[in-house]
C-alpha cells in the first residue's frame, strides 16, 4: 500500500516536471480544419518495469514521431504518454481520444488541472465495461476544450508480461462519428458474409454428410467469435457487467479457431492420404498449443505471470510452425487436386500473411496492421472465407461429378448386363424353338406316319396333328422366323389376327409408310414389346378392343397400342413387364411412353429413330 502511494505521488510529481518543460512535450494546436491526428506523433512516452516513473526517465525520453503505435515491450509493465492540446479557435471544440486496442488490461486517464493531477477515468478489460466514459468497443475518452483553452493529459497503461501495441488517435467529434459508422459497416459486412458461409456449409453437410463441411462451419463460427472478441464487441454486448471472463474468453476463442482451422485444412487437403506425416506433426503442435495457452486457466495467476513470456513466444512459434507445415501440405496435395488446392492456397495466403503481420505488430510494433480502424486480420479473414467457400463449392461439384459418373457407369453396367440377358434369352429361345421344331416336331411327324401306316387310327392321327400345331405355335412364339422371312409389319399383323381369333378381343391393325426392312435386333425387340403389351392387356386390362398402329416417318418409326380397358396408375403399378419393355426399347435407343388412368384405358407409344 505504501509503495503504491509513493508511486502515485512520484507519478504526479513527474507529471508536473514534464508539463513545465516546453522542450519535452509539444502542444497540439487545434484549428478549424482539424480532423484527426495520431497522438504518438507529438506526445512523449516513458516506460518502466518497476511500476513507477522517475524524472531521469522523462528527461532522457524521446518522442516517436515516426511510429504509428505506442509500443510497450514485454520487459516493461507500465508506460505513460504525456500530451497537450490547445484550442486555437474561438469556438468550443469536442474531441475524441480513441485507443484502438480493445484488449488493454488497465488504463488510467489523467488531466492536469492547475497544480493538481486528477485521475478522471480508470478502465480496461480488468474492469467492468460500464467503467468506460463512452459506450464503445474501443477505449474512447472525450476531450472538451473551450475557446483558446489548453489542457494537458496523460495516459498510463499497465500490463502483465506481454507486448502491447496501442494505436492512438485524436479525432474531431464529427470525423470520429463518421469513422465509427464506416468501421461498423465493414464489421457488419464481414459478419453477414460469415453467417451466409456458415449456413451454406451446414446445408451442404446435411446433404452429403461429410465432416469437412461441419468443421468448416465450426471454424467460421469460432473465427467470428475470436474477431468479435478482438474488436471488443463481445465484451461490449455479452459480458459488459462481468470483467472476470474477458481475458479468458479471448484466449479460448483464438485456440478453438486455430484447432478448427488446422482440422479443416487437413480435411480439405486430404492430409491423411497425401501427407500422413505432416498430419501427425500438425496434431502434435495442436496439443502443444492447447496445453500452453490453456495453462492460463489452470495455473495460479502469479505462477503463470512468471512463465507468460515463454508461453507467448511458444504460442507465436507454434503459429509459424503451423504455417510452414501447411505450406508443405499444400505442396503435397497440389498434384492430386489442383483446383481445390489453388483456391485453398489463395485463402491461406490472406490469413497467413495477416497472422504474420499481427504477430510482428504485437511483438515489436514494426508493421502497421490497421485499415480504417479495423485490424488487417479481419479483412484477410473476409477474403479467406470467400475463397474457402468457393473451395467448398468446388468440392461439392467434384463430389456430385464423381457420383454422377458412378451413376452413369452403374447404369451402363446395368444396361450391359440386361442387354447380355436379353441376348442370352433370345439365343435360348431360338435354341428351344429350333429344338421343338426340328427335333420334337420331326419325331411327331414320324409318329403320325407310323400311326397312319400301322395303327390306322384317325383319332390318334388327329390328336397328333393338334399337338404338332400347338408345338408350332409355341416355337413361333419363342422365336418367330417370320420376322426374317416376311418382315416385322406382317409378323405383327399376323399376331393381331391370331389374338383376335383365339380370344374375345377385337383387334384393329393399321400401318402407314412403315419401313419393310428393320435390322434383326430392332425387329426382335419391338416384336417382344408388342407381345408383352398384348400379354398385359389379356391378363389385366379387361379390355374388349385393342388398336395397333404402325407409322413410318422421315427420321423415326412409331408404334401405338391402345386399349379400352380399366387402366391403372402407371407410376404406382409399374411392374416387371413394363420394366422389360422399357429396357428393350432403351436397348435400341428408342422411347417408350405409357399413358393410363383408372377407367380410362391405356395408351402405349413407341418411337424408334431410324
Amino acid at each position: 500500500m505504501k509503495k503504491t502511494y509513493c508511486h502515485s505521488l512520484l507519478f504526479l510529481f513527474v507529471f508536473g516536471v514534464t508539463l513545465c518543460s516546453n522542450a519535452q512535450i509539444d502542444t497540439l494546436v487545434i484549428n478549424h480544419s482539424f480532423t484527426q491526428v495520431n497522438i504518438n506523433t507529438f506526445a512523449k512516452k516513458v516506460q518502466s518495469s518497476e511500476g513507477f516513473i522517475n524524472e531521469e526517465d522523462i528527461i532522457n525520453s524521446v518522442g516517436f514521431e515516426n511510429d504509428p503505435y505506442l509500443f510497450i515491450p514485454i520487459e516493461d509493465d507500465i508506460a505513460t504518454v504525456f500530451f497537450r492540446v490547445k484550442n486555437a479557435t474561438n469556438e468550443k471544440k469536442e474531441l475524441i481520444l480513441e485507443l484502438n486496442n480493445s484488449l488493454l488490461n488497465h488504463i488510467d486517464f489523467y488531466q492536469f488541472e492547475g497544480s493538481q493531477y486528477t485521475l478522471i477515468n480508470q478502465t480496461g478489460t480488468n474492469f467492468a465495461f460500464n467503467s468506460r466514459p463512452i459506450n464503445d468497443r474501443n477505449f474512447v475518452f472525450p476531450i472538451n476544450l473551450s475557446s483558446q483553452e489548453t489542457k494537458a493529459y496523460a495516459l498510463q497503461f499497465k500490463k502483465d508480461k506481454i507486448s502491447v501495441v496501442v494505436p492512438s488517435t485524436l479525432w474531431s467529434k464529427k470525423n470520429y462519428d463518421s469513422h465509427t459508422k464506416r468501421s461498423y459497416l465493414i464489421i457488419g459486412i464481414y459478419f453477414g458474409i460469415s453467417v451466409i458461409s456458415i449456413l451454406f456449409s451446414l446445408y451442404i453437410f446435411s446433404l452429403v454428410k461429410l465432416r469437412v463441411y461441419l468443421v468448416y462451419a465450426l471454424y467460421i463460427i469460432f473465427l467470428g467469435l475470436y474477431l468479435y472478441s478482438f474488436l471488443g464487441l463481445f465484451f461490449q454486448y455479452f459480458i459488459a457487467e462481468n470483467e472476470a471472463y474477458n481475458k479468458y474468453i479471448h484466449v479460448f476463442f483464438v485456440v478453438c479457431t486455430t484447432i478448427f482451422f488446422v482440422l479443416f485444412s487437413q480435411n480439405i487437403l486430404n492430409a491423411k492420404v497425401y501427407a500422413p506425416k505432416i498430419k501427425k506433426a500438425l496434431d502434435v503442435i495442436l496439443i502443444i498449443v492447447i496445453l500452453t495457452r490453456f495453462s492460463d486457466f489452470v495455473l495460479p495467476h502469479e505462477m503463470f505471470l512468471n512463465i507468460k513470456p515463454f508461453v507467448m513466444r511458444l504460442w507465436y512459434f507454434s503459429f509459424f510452425a503451423i504455417i510452414g507445415l501447411l505450406l508443405v501440405l499444400i505442396y503435397k496435395s497440389y498434384p492430386k487436386q489442383k483446383k481445390i488446392t489453388l483456391f485453398y492456397l489463395f485463402a491461406f495466403s490472406f490469413i497467413g500473411t495477416a497472422t504474420i503481420f499481427t504477430i510482428i505488430n504485437v511483438n515489436n510494433g514494426a508493421l502497421f496492421s490497421y485499415v480504417y480502424g479495423i485490424p488487417l486480420i479481419l479483412y484477410a479473414s473476409l477474403f479467406e472465407i470467400i475463397f474457402l467457400t468457393f473451395t467448398l463449392v468446388l468440392t461439392v461439384k467434384n463430389i456430385y461429378d464423381e457420383r454422377n459418373a458412378l451413376s452413369v457407369q452403374l447404369v451402363e453396367q446395368q444396361k450391359g448386363l440386361f442387354n447380355a440377358f436379353i441376348l442370352g434369352e433370345e439365343r435360348e429361345r431360338e435354341r428351344i424353338s429350333k429344338e421343338l421344331h426340328d427335333h420334337i416336331g420331326s419325331r411327331l411327324g414320324y409318329l403320325k406316319r407310323f400311326v397312319i401306316d400301322t395303327v390306322k387310327n384317325d383319332d390318334v392321327a388327329a390328336s397328333i396333328d393338334e399337338i404338332c400345331n400347338d408345338l408350332r405355335d409355341i416355337s413361333h412364339d419363342l422365336s418367330p422366323s417370320d420376322l426374317t422371312l416376311v418382315g416385322f409389319e406382317s409378323s405383327v399383323e399376323e399376331l393381331c389376327q391370331k389374338i383376335a381369333s383365339e380370344t374375345t378381343l377385337t383387334v384393329n391393325f393399321n400401318s402407314h409408310k412403315f419401313p419393310e426392312a428393320l435390322n434383326h435386333s430392332t425387329s426382335t425387340n419391338l416384336y417382344r414389346v408388342v407381345q408383352e403389351a398384348f400379354n398385359n392387356i389379356m391378363k389385366h386390362s379387361e379390355a374388349t378392343q385393342v388398336d395397333v398402329q404402325l407409322f413410318g416417318h422421315d427420321d423415326h418409326i412409331s408404334i401405338s397400342i391402345e386399349d379400352n380397358g380399366k387402366g391403372f396408375e402407371f407410376s404406382v403399378e409399374k411392374g416387371l413387364g413394363f420394366k422389360n419393355m422399357s429396357s428393350r426399347i432403351g436397348q435400341i435407343h428408342g422411347e417408350l411412353n405409357v399413358d393410363s388412368k383408372p377407367n380410362k384405358g391405356t395408351f402405349i407409344l413407341i418411337n424408334i429413330p431410324v
